[in-house]
């Protein structure tokens, strides 16, 4: 399946698995009940957590699996040492 984090448009996002149809970022984030900029700043990669309430809601209005908005990215050794993380990914 496509993967819909590559299909964000502006101030819109594809709707359902990749089909095609946009939500605006505003719609979406009345329709989750969650500020715009709170969405904006996650579409943008800038949040390092969602609560899973939120990423229903979202995944509710989208009509679409969470693997098809988020995505994993490793952390780089600097990463995990400015926020004290071993190997196991374990805080200190």
């Amino acid at each position: 399946m496509k993967s819909c984090k590559e299909e964000k448009h502006g101030n819109y996002i594809e709707t359902g698995p990749c089909d095609g149809r946009k939500i605006s970022l505003n719609e979406l984030s009345n329709r989750v009940e969650i500020s715009t900029v709170n969405l904006s700043n996650l579409k943008t990669g800038k949040v390092k957590a969602i609560r899973f309430s939120t990423l229903d809601a979202i995944c509710e209005v989208l009509d679409c699996q969470p693997g098809d908005i988020l995505e994993f990215q490793k952390r780089t050794e600097e990463e995990a040492d400015k926020l004290d993380i071993d190997d196991t990914g374990k805080r200190d």
